[in-house]
């Protein structure tokens, strides 16, 4: 069986990621347009500075979602792909197409999908490289530290949403998390 998104993925994706027409440095730094598109289908990657219309952003974001979904199709085990849930697979696509790959995520999902702590395998993708930002990110008193990270607010919400999906089957975005 072949990976598809379904509308929960639609919506759960475009909650988060918005729709920009103009390019704008992402939570990571990483120049994106319209909806979390980092390359363009030429491989070119986005620059800051860079527009579009929203014909193009939809489409973009039509090919994205399909890159995702072929590598999902690539992650999980046949026994997973074949028997795994819609809306889990929806919850793992916004993970994909948000990360790309998540080993830690993807090996428990193919070693027992109903493992509880899937939960927390998506929390683990929630932190963004932080060696670089003049500050002391996790209270050790050494500023800049390499390998140091970050807590990213929109991203815990995403990996909140992404989870609650997996085990729920229900949309929550997560609106009263707060800082």
């Amino acid at each position: 069986m072949a990976i598809k998104a379904s509308d929960k993925c639609f919506e759960l994706v475009r909650h988060f990621e918005g729709c920009e027409l103009k390019a704008y440095p992402d939570s990571g730094g990483l120049p994106t347009i319209g909806i979390g598109t980092t390359f363009y289908p030429d491989q070119k990657p986005v620059k800051l500075g860079d527009t579009c219309t929203i014909h193009q952003a939809k489409a973009w974001f039509m090919l994205d979602l399909k890159e995702a979904e072929e590598k999902l199709e690539k992650y999980l085990s046949k026994w997973n792909r074949d028997t795994m849930d819609q809306y889990r697979i929806d919850a793992l696509l916004s993970f994909v197409y948000n990360v790309g790959y998540g080993e830690t995520l993807m090996k428990k999902v193919n070693t027992n999908p109903n493992d509880v702590s899937i939960w927390g395998a998506f929390l683990l993708y929630s932190r963004v490289k932080a060696d670089k930002d003049g500050k002391d990110n996790d209270g050790d008193g050494i500023v800049d530290e390499k390998g140091e990270t970050k807590q990213v607010f929109g991203l815990l919400r995403r990996r909140q949403a992404e989870a609650h999906l997996y085990f729920k089957n229900e949309l929550e975005f997560y609106e009263d998390l707060k800082k």
